[in-house]
């Protein structure tokens, strides 16, 4: 009787094994084609880097088995002139999704939660790809247009801080390391509250 080790997965190849004795190591290799842009949802058959992950150790016999896959990164093929476009007025191409079943249903049972995922799902494309003022200030009209009060509020508080929130959509730079450097300075002065002063708080900022 023979037992397999590999998960029943059909779009996996075995490409590799190695080692005599415990460990051995397995890899895989995807054999994926396609995926989805998470932020349009247009399907992407273009490979642009490919990377190994690990999955998991698991026992087979005396010998433990470390299986690691090799992974394929996808870039999304859509043309950000397109997706400016639909932001403008024109029309957005029709772009193949999948829903659970209690999202489907909802969708089409109620107009409104429709429209919110809809400009929900159109902000998110705006964003991950960097679709520039026009198109922000194109979806901000349509979002105010909806009568939402939850939508409306949102573009209000856009339209608070605009400069900073057109440059987001603009520029490819962002402030998350001053963000996580902050929250990191944060943490060490709360778990240190009470219990030391500040030369070895500066000492622990300071270090890496």
């Amino acid at each position: 009787m023979s037992v397999s080790i590999l998960p029943n997965y059909p779009k996996m190849t075995l490409a590799m094994v190695e080692g005599n004795a415990s460990p051995i190591r397995l890899t895989l290799v995807s054999g994926v084609t396609t995926a989805c842009c998470p932020g349009c949802g247009t399907p992407s058959a273009r490979i642009c880097s490919t990377y190994r992950r690990k999955l998991q150790e698991i026992p087979y016999g005396s010998a433990a088995v470390e299986l690691q896959l090799i992974v394929h990164r996808f870039r999304c093929d859509v043309d950000l002139t397109q997706v400016q476009a639909y932001f403008l007025g024109a029309a957005w191409p029709r772009v193949p999704r999948r829903a659970t079943t209690v999202l489907s249903q909802r969708l089409a049972d109620d107009p409104a939660y429709r429209q919110v995922w809809t400009l929900t799902r159109h902000f998110h494309a705006l964003v991950s790809h960097r679709c520039g003022e026009k198109a922000l200030a194109a979806w901000c009209r349509i979002a105010e247009a909806s009568n939402i009060p939850e939508v409306v509020a949102f573009v209000t508080t856009l339209r608070q801080d605009w400069d900073a929130v057109a440059a987001g959509v603009t520029q490819a730079w962002s402030q998350g390391p001053v963000e996580g450097f902050n929250t990191r300075t944060k943490l060490l002065k709360r778990m240190m509250y009470g219990r030391a002063k500040l030369p070895l708080l500066r000492a622990r900022i300071l270090y890496r």
